[in-house]
């Protein structure tokens, strides 16, 4: 195995355009930012009264998903998923709570499973970076808006 490329800063760099390691290195700020996002959250009384709850999104979208299901999994009274995909499984209805993760708004698969729950679910709080194309800001605007979590710093 060649390990020359992390033998220096330049070849760090060279080999890493995007800058993940600049990223892993901010991961608990990251992790701080949605805490506090998350703490601040004002949800109505009706989105306790649930029997399921079920993450949407795709790729690192998902991932707080898992993370908070695996870190909840002892305290919470209703089961807890992820769905990485088009639609939504047939169990997510009327007492269902949806989270929508997409850092970007404009996932595909993120999006058609939101707009099956627009349908079928009354408590949905979408949580994005803030979605770029104006139509769909607008689809990504819900009866729940007032619920939407935005976070505008990194990550």
């Amino acid at each position: 195995m060649d390990t020359s490329v992390i033998e220096s800063v330049e070849r760090i760099r060279a080999a890493d355009p995007e800058d993940m390691l600049g990223r892993i290195k901010e991961l608990p700020k990251q992790i701080r930012h949605a805490w506090e996002v998350t703490r601040a959250a004002q949800l109505p009384p009706a989105y306790g009264d649930v029997r399921n709850i079920t993450v949407i999104g795709m790729g690192g979208s998902a991932i707080g998903g898992d993370l908070a299901a695996a870190l909840l999994a002892d305290e919470l009274k209703v089961p807890m998923s992820v769905h990485r995909d088009y639609g939504l499984p047939a169990f997510i209805g009327r007492d269902s709570l949806v989270i929508a993760s997409s850092y970007s708004g404009n996932t595909e698969e993120t999006l058609s499973a939101f707009e099956e729950a627009r349908k079928r679910v009354p408590r949905i709080i979408p949580s994005s970076r803030s979605p770029t194309r104006p139509d769909r800001a607008r689809r990504w605007a819900t009866r729940s808006a007032s619920c939407s979590v935005h976070s505008r710093g990194s990550g």
